[in-house]
């Protein structure tokens, strides 16, 4: 449908057909005044005898560290310590591929880690991880890691699926 055709009055509208048949684009072109005479195109769409799976990347593992600064408590040889400030990091699917060049979609959720990580959607060829609430220890440091699945699909419904592992060090000092 015109619905189908990106930036319709554009002088480079695109159009992505989901169905084989034949297409009749047709312009009329305006001065400011005046509309021109239509003139048409038809463009045939074959059905496409294969598809090539896409291939997933959803970036490389990624690490980061944070402190906090711990509180003796008196007459004691013991330390309070507060969680370290919650990270951020860019989880991006964008070099993933797909060997037809179909458009893609994805979808992220956390497999493992979710008492720490928060996506910022399950969506987009890019989200945010927020990690917060690892705790500290006063001397040491305490590492979590959130393991995030993305998958990509791409327009005939064909999937990939790949894994990137954040983790988050907090020390206590």
């Amino acid at each position: 449908t015109t619905a189908d055709i990106e930036t319709s009055s554009s002088e480079n509208p695109t159009f992505n057909p989901d169905i084989a048949g034949t297409y009749t684009f047709s312009l009329t072109v305006n001065d400011g005044g005046t509309d021109s005479l239509p003139t048409s195109v038809s463009v045939t769409i074959a059905d496409r005898p294969t598809n090539n799976d896409p291939v997933a990347y959803a970036g490389a593992d990624q690490s980061s560290t944070g402190s906090v600064t711990c509180s003796a408590v008196p007459y004691t040889s013991n330390y309070t310590c507060d969680d370290c400030d919650a990270a951020t990091f860019t989880l991006d699917g964008t070099g993933s591929t797909d060997g037809d060049f179909d458009d893609m979609t994805y979808t992220w959720s956390v497999t493992s880690g979710s008492t720490y990580g928060t996506l910022s959607a399950s969506s987009g060829s890019s989200v945010t991880l927020t990690v917060s609430g690892v705790p500290a220890t006063y001397g040491s440091t305490t590492a979590q890691t959130v393991s995030v699945n993305m998958i990509a699909t791409d327009c005939m419904g064909a999937t990939s699926s790949d894994d990137v592992d954040v983790t988050f060090s907090c020390t206590g000092s």
